[in-house]
């Protein structure tokens, strides 16, 4: 399965706006290593289980 539900609390979106999953943190987004510890994992199975259908987007 390669879905996944952002909750964005009260913001106002719609289809087509960008949603950060993970990142460097400056801007107060999770880290991969964050992730990995709510999963119980290391940062590594986070960024590899992360299926090709996924669009990438480096900045």
């Amino acid at each position: 399965m390669d879905q996944v539900v952002v909750d964005v609390g009260d913001d106002v979106v719609v289809p087509g706006d960008e949603a950060v999953v993970f990142g460097p943190g400056d801007d107060g987004e999770p880290t991969v290593e964050e992730w990995a510890r709510w999963a119980g994992t290391i940062p590594h199975e986070i960024v590899t289980g992360i299926g090709a259908r996924v669009r990438r987007h480096v900045r």
